[in-house]
């Protein structure tokens, strides 16, 4: 890709011609505009009022390594170092899954059934702490507390939850292995959104998922896919205060399943919900 005349609208058209049979078109008009948008700071008015505006040399190569780097099929989350969920920037890198509008989605009903704040909320499984931070943000005067067994994903969660002005309480913990809970506590809300994808559904994931995000916090074996959540429902059971809920994110192909497992240990009001797409994503339910 050569600079010919390093204005914005040269640099948006390579980008395009680049990265034309690698992804939509659709996927590739976003890839453009969150590539000037880290590199300028443009919004999308901006790529098109000031498309004549010379581009330097500098920018312009920056632009195509990351080009070059997407053709490669890197998440662009990665390559730039950061994403926006519910409207609040979060670093990334390749130590942390990166966040889905389905995982925003069940934010917001969290968010709109528990807009009242003095709450005790956790996360378990936090990963970049996209929940945890933003129901700190949110949900007012509430202590959030988050839980990851990966070391390298805490340090991305609490550059987050710094970033974004928040106080939340992570720790190291392994839900499947790790017995004692460092804090005697109760909480109003338990979330997960923990790995739920089947080993066997790997291939419908993608390249870019597949290749580079973490496969732990991803893919489970399709001997037992529930794993997390029969391990969290009963961590649920201990640790949920009376009329607490717990909320997931979970396989759309596994509704009626997580439900009948939350019905053998002794939730109520279980509640199967659809995303956005019409896909079943998240329930909760309460310890009876």
């Amino acid at each position: 890709m050569k600079n010919k005349s390093n204005t914005i609208a040269d640099l948006s058209e390579n980008i395009r011609k680049s990265l034309s049979g690698f992804y939509p078109e659709g996927e590739v008009e976003q890839f453009v505009f969150l590539i000037l948008n880290h590199l300028l700071n443009y919004s999308k008015i901006d790529i098109h009022l000031k498309a004549h505006v010379p581009v330097s040399d500098e920018i312009f190569q920056q632009a195509c390594l990351i080009t070059s780097q997407l053709k490669d099929f890197q998440p662009i989350q990665y390559i730039i170092g950061e994403t926006e969920f519910y409207g609040l920037r979060m670093f990334l890198n390749q130590n942390v899954f990166i966040p889905r509008q389905e995982t925003e989605e069940l934010v917001q009903w969290i968010i709109n059934e528990n807009g009242y704040s003095h709450l005790k909320i956790l996360d378990i499984g936090t990963g970049s702490g996209c929940i945890a931070v933003t129901l700190a943000r949110f949900i007012e005067d509430s202590r959030v507390d988050a839980l990851d067994i990966s070391v390298q994903a805490l340090e991305v969660a609490e550059k987050n939850a710094f970033m974004n002005g928040v106080k939340v309480n992570f720790m190291q913990y392994d839900i499947l292995g790790d017995e004692d809970f460092p804090h005697d506590i109760r909480y109003d809300i338990i979330v997960s959104n923990p790995p739920y994808v089947r080993i066997s559904e790997k291939h419908m994931a993608g390249r870019n998922v597949a290749g580079f995000e973490p496969h732990a916090a991803i893919f489970v074996d399709d001997e037992d896919p529930l794993i997390y959540y029969e391990a969290i429902a009963d961590f649920g059971r201990r640790c949920l205060m009376k009329g607490g809920h717990i909320y997931f994110e979970i396989n759309e192909a596994l509704g009626k399943e997580v439900m009948a497992l939350l019905h053998d240990y002794h939730y109520s009001e279980i509640l199967l919900r659809k995303d956005i797409n019409n896909k079943d994503r998240m329930i909760k339910a309460k310890p009876v």
